[in-house]
């Protein structure tokens, strides 16, 4: 590239000539003038406009500013975006977590009782009786919502309610959502919920939308009770059985919900038409085998806010289902299953390096066959002193020395 453009002495109406340090120049609009930089020394330029303490890791138009103060190549705006994508801190620490939203699909709610939603409220102002949380389940088709204050939430706890107060009075569930707590995923919890058979669905973590029924629940459970406390707050777990519900759990209105479940599926889409619509600029397809980012903030002690929130890179295994995705940690070898809207594509600049790897081929062929054309003008004194070769090996040296650098120009595209 820099054999050619010092041949031609010209880029698109650009003036290129070598100036007074031996260096090749290219002149720009204003007067001024920059130095043609070799493929072979874009990685350093890009680290030191980009990765440097004084760069500061900014996004591509900084970037380009830095390197347009003092060198020059080809098609060089192109090239900074892509080594700016490619960067493994800022794919690590500037990627934003809500970049793909995943179309909108509803949960089938089947009959009355087949699914319940539970969750844990607390900690809150402890109560006379010395109760701290609440526990609270929302049955899916009818809202109904049954509720109990504790002291501690517990596996024990847990289960006690379930027996207690969901099971022993409406009857066995056939699903019940609850997110990953420690209390949830317990032995003993699960060791009811496999007696009873009911299947246990897990949200994702960092995903809370799939419990958003009892989530929606707390907030009007908190905003009633607040407005009946006392000053010292310590008797809102009085008020937890304290409240009006209607019959429809146990009458017989099946005609009425045939049709409530009609109007529900016309609306629901409708809805999800316009909110596909609205978030298709975010959609990504991911497929097997394709490298991506992973959202994994570090939990534990010791860990700042300052830590990396993204991991990488990783490798998608198949699809969960859901819009979850089985991906393996390439470092740790380590399979998981992650949410959509937690994973975005791990670039590699491989165009830039083909380019780079082209260029560096082409300019080794020009030092070559520059360096065959100095041997040939020496070639008179070498033939005065007896040591001038063999026409078939001059012959033979020059398609050897242009084949080792189009064989190192492949190695480059490699």
């Amino acid at each position: 590239m820099v054999q050619t453009l010092k041949q031609r002495c010209a880029y698109r109406e650009q003036r290129v000539f070598t100036a007074e340090d031996g260096l090749l120049h290219v002149k720009i609009d204003g007067g001024g003038s920059r130095v043609i930089l070799p493929a072979v020394y874009w990685g350093l330029a890009f680290k030191e406009a980009h990765d440097c303490i004084w760069a500061g890791h900014l996004r591509g138009q900084p970037t380009i500013e830095r390197l347009k103060r003092v060198y020059w190549w080809p098609h060089m705006r192109e090239a900074v975006p892509n080594w700016v994508s490619a960067c493994q801190y800022c794919g690590s620490c500037k990627a934003r977590p809500k970049t793909v939203v995943p179309p909108l699909r509803s949960v089938k709610n089947g009959d009355v009782r087949d699914r319940w939603a539970i969750d844990v409220v607390g900690s809150l102002p402890e109560t006379i009786r010395g109760n701290r949380y609440v526990i609270d389940a929302v049955e899916y088709t009818t809202r109904y919502a049954v509720a109990e204050a504790v002291p501690e939430h517990t596996a024990k706890a847990i289960a006690k309610f379930l027996m207690n107060r969901v099971v022993l009075v409406y009857g066995p569930m056939r699903e019940i959502m609850m997110n990953e707590a420690r209390e949830f995923g317990s032995k003993v919890t699960s060791e009811l919920l496999a007696l009873m058979q009911v299947k246990q669905a897990t949200p994702v973590p960092y995903r809370p939308n799939l419990l958003g029924l009892v989530e929606r629940f707390h907030r009007t459970w908190k905003y009633i009770v607040s407005l009946y406390l006392d000053e010292e707050q310590t008797d809102w777990d009085a008020l937890c059985r304290v409240r009006q519900y209607h019959e429809v759990l146990i009458r017989d209105l099946k005609t009425a919900r045939d049709l409530a479940a009609v109007a529900l599926q016309k609306e629901q889409a409708r809805q999800a038409i316009y909110y596909n619509m609205r978030n298709e600029r975010h959609r990504v397809d991911f497929r097997e085998g394709q490298l991506v980012w992973v959202y994994r903030p570090a939990r534990g002690l010791g860990i700042t806010k300052l830590g990396h929130r993204w991991r990488g890179s990783a490798q998608i295994v198949q699809a969960a289902g859901y819009d979850n995705f089985k991906v393996k940690m390439l470092e740790s070898e380590h399979e998981i299953v992650v949410h959509c809207s937690f994973l975005l594509p791990f670039y590699h600049p491989i165009n830039l390096l083909n380019h780079m790897a082209k260029d560096m081929a082409l300019d080794l062929r020009e030092e070559a066959i520059a360096a065959t054309d100095i041997d040939e003008d020496d070639s008179p004194n070498a033939e005065q002193e007896g040591l001038a070769p063999s026409s078939e090996k001059q012959a033979s040296s020059e398609p050897q020395i242009i084949e080792n650098a189009s064989t190192g120009g492949q190695n480059g595209d490699e």
